[in-house]
């Protein structure tokens, strides 16, 4: 019996060329163990069926929370006032910042309070027109432009 040594290829040996480039009909050298090891890649891939159906572990439910409800559109004015209706305006906004239950009421921003103040006087106009406390005001205060 004569056997025949080759000898091992000098580098790398580059499978997917010798695979593209040969007939369909011969097989290339190496192409069976790649087959195996494609074979073994995808079968660690795909779930492996279990005598047993594995019980999931109980998940806590993810609480999420609401989303916060979205902010109405500001408009940025500019109004004057008078020197001392301003300090009283940064004195109250000091006064309420303070105040025990300011924490769980928002931020106090003079921008709010004069909005809020705003608010309710155009609100008491609607309603009672002239009789409203803001009509009453400005027919006897002086004009002050």
């Amino acid at each position: 019996m004569h056997s025949e040594v080759t000898a091992a290829p000098q580098g790398p040996v580059d499978i997917l060329d010798l695979l593209l480039a040969a007939p369909n009909s011969e097989p290339v050298a190496g192409q069976e163990a790649l087959t195996r090891l494609i074979r073994r890649a995808v079968t660690k891939d795909q779930p492996r069926p279990t005598a047993k159906a594995a019980v999931a572990p109980a998940r806590r439910p993810v609480l999420v929370p609401p989303p916060a409800p979205a902010r109405p559109h500001k408009v940025k004015t500019t109004h004057y006032l008078d020197g001392a209706v301003h300090a009283r305006l940064g004195a109250l906004r000091e006064h309420l910042a303070e105040a025990p239950h300011a924490k769980s009421h928002g931020r106090i921003s003079k921008s709010r309070i004069v909005e809020t103040a705003l608010r309710q006087a155009l609100d008491d106009y609607e309603a009672k027109g002239p009789q409203s406390r803001l009509a009453q005001a400005l027919e006897t205060s002086p004009d002050e432009a």
